[in-house]
């Protein structure tokens, strides 16, 4: 583990031991409605950029640890992208793991095209072996346009 990978480590474990722990976790958890559709999310979530780009099983194992305390401690809400190396593929190879909390994973789409974009949307969903996705697409020219 390289001095970059133990730092973003060390933040994720960080903020996992900064929220509530236990059997009140879920109640203290602060959530917000998601506009569209009124589900419930908490207000703080999990980024994988760089800490879950890992492919080793120590390491995944590693951030297995790190999946259980976000959940054990109320949380839900998963951020990704396919940008972010093996990210999705390290969170779905560990999330089996992980209690059964229901995880809303939140993603990226960085491709032109509906087609594409489609493709890589259930690419994701696939590697991260979520049955809940969020999308926030994006061009490659910046436009951002409305999930459907």
């Amino acid at each position: 583990m390289d001095r970059r990978a133990a730092l973003g480590f060390i933040s994720a474990l960080g903020a996992a031991a900064g929220l509530p722990r236990g059997a009140h976790a879920q109640a203290n958890v602060i959530a917000r409605p998601i506009p569209a559709t009124g589900e419930r999310l908490p207000v703080v979530g999990l980024g994988t950029w760089v800490t879950f780009d890992v492919t080793d099983a120590p390491s995944r194992r590693v951030r297995g640890e790190i999946l259980r305390e976000f959940f054990g401690a109320g949380g839900r809400l998963v951020d990704s992208s396919p940008m972010y190396g093996a990210s999705e593929e390290t969170l779905g190879a560990e999330l089996p793991r992980a209690p059964s909390t229901p995880l809303f994973s939140a993603t990226k789409v960085w491709t032109v095209g509906e087609l594409a974009g489609r493709r890589q949307l259930e690419s994701s969903r696939t590697l991260c072996r979520a049955s809940t996705c969020c999308r926030s697409t994006t061009s490659s020219t910046g436009k951002r346009s409305s999930p459907r």
